[in-house]
């Protein structure tokens, strides 16, 4: 990621579109204040593709940020307003023709979920995509928070929206490629977790909205980046249905929680066989079919479940709103620990061994109390 993108601060201010799944014109550009930043070459080892840097979302960037001694005293504040608020991460390419120029680029998706492209080094925006059906009248709560992905090949970014849809955009000009729902419920089905990338796939999970209100069901969705199309969907409740499914058909839904997926780290995957971890929060769970206050480990395209982590005081954790998943899990080589915050202001972990059983588990009491949604970070010495 280029030094210039560090410096940027992003101001975000509300305001009302008209529903249509268009682009607004890349001619416009943002607003922006105070003095640009001097500008440094771009570090392609930087690219920052996706929440976490990678998709085992250890947060450890590349070593060499752009940032040095003799450069820090060069950076200088840059504000950029957007037609919305951005409560998720921000994307980055170093190298993108627009127009037939080459921009530094990063994406953002807005809480009712525009796609807008800024070029940091200037505050021009490069375009904006608006998602057809959704009511962004400030102050209507149904909004998403998952970042967007920017693909491998760096030639699209994908970015999710409060009407349960998921959108593949052209990174050079916000064009939709192809869009796919992977809600059918997006009033209380939620995006809120980042959208990941494995493989072949797309890896999108779903939760619900706060306060619990029902119906929903935590699901991952596996879906084909080059076409579009779903390869699995696995629930959290009713996981013997492999489809995407209306949470009131399942006969275990539960009025205080439905398994949701809502750790902003989202899906992680296990570096060496591609394995899909996800943490859920409080719901029914049985062993069988339904998977509440767990840590899973489902298979590379999320087609059936390898192995489950459920602490013992599970209904416990259930009847008092205490999510094991509030965050996402975190692998911790080479010691193959798993940890995560959960809302009890704890951090539980347990060893992941390399023969893929669950071979063992440990609760440490952290510090203080209160609700806990962030996770540790990766020390870089401890990257797989």
């Amino acid at each position: 990621m280029a030094w210039c993108l560090r410096g940027l601060v992003i101001l975000c201010a509300c305001g009302a579109v008209a529903c249509g799944g268009h682009l607004v014109s890349s001619a416009a550009v943002a607003s922006s204040s105070g003095p640009g930043g001097a500008s440094g070459a771009a570090i392609p080892s930087g690219d920052w593709l996706t929440f976490g840097y990678d998709a085992q979302r250890d947060g450890v960037g590349p070593s060499d940020t752009g940032i040095t001694a003799a450069s820090v005293g060069q950076l200088s504040l840059r504000t950029v307003r957007i037609d919305g608020i951005a409560d998720s991460s921000a994307v980055e390419l170093s190298s993108v023709n627009v127009g037939g120029t080459a921009h530094e680029v990063i994406v953002v998706t807005t809480s009712y979920g525009k796609a807008i492209a800024i070029d940091p080094s200037s505050g021009a925006k490069l375009w904006e995509f608006v998602p057809r059906g959704v009511n962004s009248d400030p102050g209507n709560p149904q909004v998403t928070t998952s970042t967007p992905v920017i693909d491998p090949d760096a030639s699209a970014v994908y970015s999710a929206s409060p009407n349960g849809v998921v959108y593949k955009l052209s990174i050079a000009s916000g064009r939709e490629i192809w869009s796919r729902r992977v809600t059918l419920d997006p009033v209380h089905e939620k995006l809120a977790s980042a959208l990941t990338i494995s493989g072949n796939y797309l890896v999108v999970a779903t939760s619900g909205y706060d306060g619990d209100i029902p119906p929903y069901d935590g699901h991952v969705v596996t879906i084909d980046r080059s076409s579009g199309r779903i390869a699995h969907v696995w629930n959290t409740e009713c996981s013997q249905r492999h489809r995407i499914i209306r949470a009131g058909s399942c006969p275990y839904t539960n009025t205080k929680g439905d398994n949701a997926i809502w750790g902003r780290g989202g899906a992680v995957i296990v570096p060496s066989s591609r394995d899909i971890l996800v943490a859920t929060g409080n719901g029914p769970f049985n062993g069988s079919i339904n998977w509440g206050d767990s840590v899973l480990e489902l298979s590379p395209d999320a087609s059936h479940l390898l192995h489950n982590w459920t602490p013992t005081n599970q209904h416990s954790l259930d009847t008092s709103d205490t999510d094991v998943g509030s965050a996402s899990p975190l692998l911790l080589p080479p010691t193959t620990a798993l940890t995560w915050s959960s809302r009890a202001a704890r951090t539980l972990s347990f060893t992941y061994s390399t023969s893929l059983r669950w071979t063992g588990r440990a609760v440490t009491p952290g510090r203080g109390s209160g609700v806990s949604l962030t996770r540790p970070r990766v020390p870089r010495a401890a990257r797989f």
